[in-house]
This record gives C-alpha cells, structure tokens and sequence, in this order.
C-alpha cells in the first residue's frame, strides 16, 4: 500500500513504533541515556496543546513512552 493511502491513524502507529524502537536501541548502545530520553520526551510533551483530542492522546502516549524509560534504566 502505498503511503499516501494509509490512515493518519496508521501512520502515526507505525511512527510511534519506529520512535520507541530508535530510542531503545540508543539507550542500548549507550548514545543517549534513558534521563536523556525522558527530557526530550518531556520537552515534546510540553509542545503539544493537550485541549484538543488528538493532543490529547499524543501526550498520554508520550507519557507511555515515559514509564518505558524508568530514571534507573
């Protein structure tokens, strides 16, 4: 299927997918550390505008994403 014809829902799917699986694999290889991760995922939290639905749901995915990377990784 091409690109243009996935669902915005998809697409964001896939590119949450992609993110946490980069992230996981910086940390294990020791480039970034998981505080590291948390800033920038806090940082992008804090550019969402959380009065509307889908910022809404993108933070609390952030906020997934969050628990992921524990302070002690």
């Amino acid at each position: 299927m091409p690109i243009q014809k996935a669902s915005p829902e998809a697409l964001a799917v896939a590119t949450g997918a992609i993110i946490s699986a980069l992230l996981d694999i910086l940390v294990r290889k020791k480039l970034l550390t998981a505080p590291e991760v948390r800033e920038a995922l806090r940082a992008a939290m804090q550019g969402i505008q959380t009065m509307t639905p889908e910022g809404l749901q993108a933070s609390q995915f952030i906020a997934v994403l969050l628990q992921h990377f524990p302070e002690s990784f």
